[in-house]
């Protein structure tokens, strides 16, 4: 099953410009827990691999933009870097992309197989071959996990993004204040993969803090004319989203 999820990850990372020709494209980039691998099968038995029926993206609008999830299971910085699963290395995939932004978010597969040193070395390098090649750059937390190394991978990408002046999604940091540690499990149910809750919470933080991001001025002056004007009519019509707006509540 994950050999299937990869192979039909790697095309489409391979051709998002004939998807999102006519807006700006957002890239995000994950591993399964950005993906939508659904935490609550894996609860119940370790090798029922499957995708929640609406990943994070499904909660993300902007106007102007698309949204395209190239997360692949199992992935890390270091086979970000090399295209182990993607097939394609970073170096040669942003530059044959169409994104105008990349997100990534990968710090748990990392707490695993890739030294605290690696890490950041390897999310530096992430940064300057996305800079390089003409791309905004967003980083974003792990959510919660029962690995116990993973709040150091996230307060390293932290740091690497203030040393770097580039926008974070918190999203570690917004579900720990958010919600009461023993209703975690509520969310995070195998204790590392969210359920079809937990993306929706996950994607509707996204979808503002995207929001908050696209209209700061640093991303916005480098934006295409159109997708400019859309977003801030888009603004003033429709608000920023509440990410607390989420359609169901912790029991």
């Amino acid at each position: 099953m994950l050999a299937k999820l990869r192979v039909a990850a790697a095309f489409f990372l391979l051709y998002p410009i004939r998807l999102y020709a006519a807006a700006a494209l957002i890239e995000i980039y994950g591993d399964s827990t950005l993906m939508g691998v659904d935490g609550e099968l894996l609860a119940k038995n370790p090798s029922d691999i499957h995708v929640v029926s609406s990943p994070v993206q499904d909660f993300i609008s902007i106007r102007g933009f698309h949204v395209h999830n190239s997360s692949v299971s199992g992935d890390s910085t270091r086979t970000m870097l090399d295209g182990q699963y993607s097939k394609i290395e970073w170096q040669k995939m942003a530059r044959a992309s169409c994104a105008s932004v990349v997100l990534f978010n990968f710090g748990i597969n990392d707490s695993l197989v890739v030294s605290e040193t690696e890490y950041a070395e390897n999310l530096r390098k992430i940064i300057a071959i996305s800079r390089h090649n003409g791309r905004d750059v967003i980083l974003q937390t792990p959510n919660p996990s029962k690995l116990s190394n993973v709040p150091h991978y996230a307060e390293i990408m932290r740091k690497i993004a203030r040393e770097n002046g580039i926008n974070v999604i918190d999203t570690q940091e917004y579900l720990i204040s958010t919600i009461p540690k023993g209703q975690l499990t509520q969310i995070i149910p195998d204790g590392i993969h969210p359920n079809q809750n937990g993306y929706e919470l996950i994607g509707r933080y996204m979808n503002t803090r995207l929001n908050e991001i696209l209209l700061g001025r640093e991303i916005v002056a480098r934006l295409p004319m159109e997708s400019l004007r859309q977003i801030l009519e888009g603004a003033r019509s429709r608000g920023i989203p509440d990410p607390q707006s989420f359609s169901w509540r912790l029991r």
